[in-house]
């Protein structure tokens, strides 16, 4: 993928977010309005579904990855050193982290306009999200499956998650600060209703946020 061109099937949304937030041209536009590239979807061919669990709290550092099945039950994702496990039926959430990782590889000034590379410590508690809660979701909420999220770098070498879904959309942002917190922005398209608020990073599920994406961002 070649940083900086979107792709055909961009799409703008409502100037929503905070106007702090740039994004990069690799995902969701800049501060005077989001935009979204989904210049592929990564799936793993087979996903297997699992019964078990496993932690999902899982360190983030280096630039090789693989996504793998392990035993069948699990999907695991090497990073270096440093595994993630989701459940089996999660192939759509794993190939879309390990498709992420090219994140890591951007220098300082990756966009040509003094853009700051991506803090592996912010890209860990993104991916540390995402699966928190892709597993929290499908154990808790009859085996839910959520859709594919697009994960990207932001101007200050934070860490963005988009999902966007015929329901809603949920954009949350981990910014490269010392902050405890990463804020999120959801809208329902129906109603077009804000939900807006921040959670604590690293933090046990938040089950109020957790019902809504099984309802909203669902495949």
């Amino acid at each position: 993928m070649t940083k900086g061109i979107l792709a055909e099937n961009t799409f703008a949304l409502k100037k929503k977010a905070n106007n702090n937030y740039h994004v990069s041209p690799r995902g969701f536009g800049r501060a005077s309005s989001w935009q979204y590239k989904s210049s592929r979807v990564s799936t793993v061919e087979h996903a297997l579904r699992g019964k078990n669990e496993h932690s999902s709290l899982i360190w983030f550092t280096g630039l090789k990855s693989k996504a793998v099945v392990l035993k069948s039950e699990f999907i695991k994702i090497e990073i270096n050193e440093k595994q993630y496990f989701l459940h089996g039926a999660l192939g759509n959430i794993a190939a879309q982290i390990n498709d992420a990782k090219e994140i890591l590889s951007y220098d300082n000034d990756w966009d040509g306009e003094g853009s700051l590379a991506a803090n592996p410590v912010i890209f860990h508690n993104a991916i540390n999200f995402i699966v928190s809660y892709s597993n929290f979701i499908f154990k808790h909420y009859s085996n839910t499956i959520l859709s594919t999220p697009y994960i990207d770098i932001s101007k200050d070498g934070g860490i963005n998650i988009l999902w966007d879904t015929s329901k809603a959309k949920f954009l949350i942002f981990f910014k490269n600060s010392n902050s405890k917190n990463a804020f999120f922005f959801a809208e329902k398209t129906d109603t077009k209703i804000p939900f807006k608020s921040a959670i604590e990073i690293n933090s046990t599920i938040d089950e109020s946020i957790a019902s809504w994406m099984k309802v909203n961002l669902a495949i």
